[in-house]
């Protein structure tokens, strides 16, 4: 589930400047835990975009960075905005062929085409 979410400067003092926070995504099951999506080179005329998905934490009610999950590069802007558009109710299982690298160029790109 996507919330309306407005990082507190101090997340956004974590990421690289050329990252631009993208989405965050929240489990209604816990309410602590959330993950922020920031991209680089995320525009629609981007030969290559990189993706880095973070673990948020909240503690007495601040957000915070706790660590990179994961990054994704993708050769088109579209094919990061359907993984992005899709995260949320993909499997476990179509995650972890994403994150081996299945459905790279040398894999037939099957998530995103």
């Amino acid at each position: 589930m996507t919330n309306q979410f407005v990082p507190p400067i101090e997340i956004e003092e974590q990421l690289e400047d050329n990252m631009k926070i993208i989405t965050t995504i929240f489990s209604p099951a816990l309410s602590d835990i959330g993950i922020l999506l920031a991209g680089e080179n995320y525009y629609e005329q981007a030969k290559q975009v990189a993706i880095q998905v973070y673990l948020l934490g909240n503690e007495k009610g601040k957000w915070f960075i706790q660590g990179e999950l994961q990054a994704f590069i993708f050769s088109s802007f579209s094919s990061a905005q359907r993984f992005i558009d899709n995260l949320p109710s993909m499997s476990a299982l179509d995650l972890m062929l994403i994150m081996s690298g299945y459905g790279s160029k040398s894999h037939h790109p099957i998530f995103f085409q």
